[in-house]
Parts: C-alpha cells; structure tokens; sequence
C-alpha cells in the first residue's frame, strides 16, 4: 500500500516535517561531510555535521524516543518509524547519529528510574539541550572482540574468550572502569558520554557477569585515539575509546549481571530496529535517484526508462524497498510493544533484510548510472558507500542471524 495509507493526520504532519528537514538540512550537510577529507573536521562546532546536529536539536528532534512524561515526544511506535525513515533517506549516519545521542537518557528512564541525581544530571540536561551540547555514544566492540560481543554473558556464558576485557572492579562505593574500546565507537569523537559494556568484577578481581556502565567521557582517566577515515556513513564519525581505572558512582553501573541479558536486549532491539528503518531510508533514496536518472539520461535516442530492461530492473527496485518498509513497520509495531520477553530475532531480521535490500538496492542504482554513478561526489555514489558499511557495522549481518538463530529456535512457536 501507499507509504501514507493508514496514516494520522499527526503522522502525515510528522512526516512532512521530517521530510522537509531531511531535504534543507540533512541531506546537504551529509554531502558536505562526505567530502571532508580530514576526519577531525567533521567534529568541529562549525562544521556542518554540528550544525546540522544543532538544528535537529532546536526542532526537538532528538527527544523523539522519550516518553512525554520525561520531557520527549512521546512517539508511538509508528510515528517513529516515519521519522526515522525520512531522516534515513537523507543520511542513515547523521540519522543514527542525532538519535544516538538519548543513549544515556534513556538507559536512565530504563534502569535507574528512582535515582533522583541520574534524572537530574542526565535525563534533564538532555531534554533541555537544543544546542547539541550533549553527544553520546554506545561502546561495545574491543580490539580483540568485535560481533563475537554479542555473546558475551548471555545464556549463562561465561567464556573469558568472548567476555569484554574492558572491566567496572567494586572500589568501596563506586566501579574503577578500566579496558579499551575499538576505533569503531560511533560518535566517539564528539561525545560527552559513553554507555559502555563491561564484565563486572567484585573487588577482588572476581568476574560476576556483564554489564553496562554510564561514563562520562571528561572524567580524569578516558582518552579517544584519531577519527578514523571512513569508507561511507562519515557523518557517524568513529573512534577508540580507552579508560584507565576511571571512578563512576556505583548508580553509574545502569545494569547489573542480573540484569545484563534481558537489557542487552532491549538495547539490541531498539538498535536493530533503528538501524533496519534508517537503512530503508537509504534504499528509497537510491531507488528515487535511480528513477530520476533514468527519467533524464537519453540513451539510444529515447530516455532510459522507456528500455523494458530498465523498467523491469527499477519495478525490482521499487518491490524490494516497499517490502522492507512494511516488514520494518510491522516489527517496529511489535517489538516496542510492552510484552514479557523482546522478540528480538525479529528487530535482528529487520536490521538485517533493510541493510542488505540498501545494499543491494544501491548496487543496483549504480548500475543504472553507468559511469555516471562512480562519479565521486554525486549522490548515488555516497549511498553506495553508505550501504555497504552497515552490512558489518552495528553487528556483522551473519554473526546476527547466527546469534538470533538460537532465539529462533527456542521461541518460534511449534
């Protein structure tokens, strides 16, 4: 069906809002980042990456995943998917990266509620920052641990093989956080704090489990290695993270072993999810890209979408991002609902199929393009690039579907 069908007339004015800011703001500010050629820039506060950022900031974007009752919009689970998509389809990385930044906050909302000075200190500041002051990010992979993290801790798993080296020991009433987070930390240049992950130890030494510790990154001990040059999504920007016994309060540990796994799943499934519909963004910005050109470019005397291989190919085209959309939004629907236990192997199935079909969806525009599409600096080619970083990034897609397997088989109702 149509995108609009079904829609509210709030979503229809959520949509075209959000459409408007991906057009004007967005999507020019991912060109201009794209083209910068040292990765140290893309931070800088005047550079369009933060401008942008600033901008989403003072139409309250980034408020959109919070409940109205903390300060946010209050977005129902479809409304979300709406925005998320439109601000895809100008830049899955600037995207993500405007949304990344309600780690914290809304870690806070999930596991420490009662806390008084977390609500205070982090979820407060963070509703009233319409300058962008405020950038966060989430650290999970290590030097020697990458998708294999996933496994860490879950199921009972205590293999010190794929358990995180970066450590939170109990020092009297706080945790010594200490270990090294790999050069793929997005956000990381720019952030202010950090949800990291970490296998809790007792004061001893004695590991207990894993966990998820809020740091704030100005604390004596944290340092940041380079940005790292990327191949696509630059206005993501990556880099290490490492800590040398830095001291959080103990409230700072926002999940405990005992309730690692569960919460590593909530996270993992909004990530999944997020992550699938910003991708489904770029899938129908490669398709619209594909039809423009070929409406334009003349080949063998007549334009290119009068050839029926071309109208078979961009008919492909159009099914596979039409599928991904009403696949994601039915999951997206779903997932978020209150429920006993996150039916995560389907927001992974959503990260995964929206990635793939982006990929494949622009390959394929490319293609269309000729040589017009390797051109460096046009759209299709930043898309390209863009698409082909998340079928590893934010989970490689067949470690993914490997780990989510196990969800699969103990759940899929017989």
């Amino acid at each position: 069906m149509p995108p609009e069908a079904g829609l509210s007339d709030e979503q229809q004015a959520l949509r075209d809002a959000a459409r408007r800011f991906a057009r004007e703001v967005l999507r020019p500010a991912a060109l201009a980042t794209d083209r910068m050629a040292d990765p140290h820039d893309i931070v800088h506060p005047d550079s369009p990456w933060s401008a942008a950022r600033r901008a989403a900031r003072q139409q309250g974007f980034h408020l959109a995943g919070l409940p109205a009752a903390a300060g946010g919009l209050g977005l129902d689970p479809l409304s979300l998917h709406i925005l998320l998509e439109e601000f895809g389809w100008a830049s899955p990385g600037l995207a993500l990266s405007i949304f990344a930044d309600a780690f914290p906050a809304t870690a806070v909302l999930l596991h420490r509620p009662g806390s008084r000075h977390l609500l205070e200190t982090i979820v407060a500041p963070f509703v009233a920052d319409t300058e962008a002051k405020l950038c966060s990010c989430a650290a999970l992979s290590e030097p020697g641990h990458g998708s294999d993290a996933l496994w860490a801790w879950k199921r009972g798993d205590s293999d010190a093989r794929i358990s995180f080296s970066t450590r939170a020991r109990r020092s009297g009433d706080s945790y010594l956080v200490s270990g090294e987070k790999s050069a793929w930390v997005s956000n990381a240049p720019a952030a202010t704090h950090a949800l990291v992950w970490v296998t809790v130890c007792a004061g001893d030494g004695r590991s207990e489990g894993g966990g998820i510790a809020l740091v704030p990154l100005d604390l004596p001990g944290v340092h940041r290695g380079p940005p790292t040059l990327l191949l696509g999504s630059r206005d993501f920007p990556q880099c290490s993270l490492g800590f040398d016994a830095v001291r959080i309060p103990a409230e700072y540990l926002l999940v405990e072993p005992a309730r690692y796994e569960s919460a590593a799943d909530q996270f993992l499934n909004m990530g999944g999810l997020s992550v699938g519909v910003a991708f489904l963004g770029l899938a129908r910005a490669a398709f619209e890209e594909a039809l423009r050109y070929c409406r334009e470019r003349i080949q063998g005397g007549v334009p290119l979408i009068r050839h029926q291989a071309v109208q078979l190919k961009l008919f492909e085209l159009f099914t596979r991002v039409e599928a991904a959309r009403a696949f994601s939004r039915q999951a997206m629907v779903a997932c978020l609902a209150p429920q006993e236990r996150v039916p995560i192997e389907y927001s992974t199935a959503v990260k995964i199929h929206c990635t793939q079909a982006a990929f494949d969806v622009a390959h394929e525009a490319v293609q269309l393009h000729g040589a017009a599409g390797l051109a460096a600096g046009t759209v299709v080619e930043k898309l390209f690039r863009d698409a082909r970083g998340d079928l590893i990034g934010d989970g490689c897609n067949r470690a993914l579907a490997l780990e989510r397997s196990r969800d699969l088989i103990e759940n899929y109702p017989s």
